[in-house]
């Protein structure tokens, strides 16, 4: 990992203490050409909507029961807030205990035009070209 992948996953890192998720905590960054911060997203519940007292997923397994959440992913989050000419041609940074997306935030994630996500868990760096995703869909 070079110094300019640790400070975009450092600010994924702390943009991930905004969540209020009972279960896990996600921050993510995209960047443009590779020095402009363009949007971060953490995982939480839209605007307006109570945060969660009783988890609805704590019995799921990952990558589970996605309909009974009411949050947005940090991907998610990230992606709405860029917007697609911002996003687009992007790299998005991903902060959180799994460090690859679920099978819908990849779809945004290629819809937007991002060229490489990189995952990091605190230990594990993964780095993907969302384009070898499309095979999954």
């Amino acid at each position: 990992m070079d110094e300019w992948d640790e400070y975009f996953f450092e600010i994924a890192k702390a943009v991930s203490t905004k969540s209020k998720c009972l279960k896990r905590q996600y921050g993510a960054v995209i960047v443009n050409q590779d020095r402009i911060l363009v949007a971060t997203g953490y995982n939480g519940t839209p605007f307006g909507v109570n945060d969660c007292v009783v988890c609805r997923r704590a019995d799921c397994e990952p990558g589970e029961g996605y309909n009974l959440c009411r949050s947005l992913h940090a991907e998610e989050n990230a992606v709405i807030f860029a917007g697609i000419e911002k996003a687009r041609n992007g790299i998005m940074y991903l902060y959180g205990e799994l460090n690859e997306p679920c099978i819908a935030c990849k779809r945004r994630i290629l819809n937007v035009g991002i060229l490489k996500f990189l995952g990091y868990d605190g230990e594990n760096v993964i780095i993907f070209n969302p384009r070898e995703w499309i095979e999954e869909l």
